[in-house]
């Protein structure tokens, strides 16, 4: 079986007119996830 390096990831929160969102961005800075702060379990 080959070993592959995990995946480095980078969660940013942002404040919005609307509310609190989750930015999640990959190494290459390509969005992986994006959702308001009140579904991060969904992440």
């Amino acid at each position: 079986m080959k070993k592959t390096q995990p995946e480095t990831f980078t969660l940013d929160r942002i404040a919005t007119p609307v509310g609190e969102v989750l930015l999640v961005t990959d190494a290459d800075g390509a969005v992986r996830a994006f959702d308001f702060t009140d579904y991060e379990a969904r992440m």
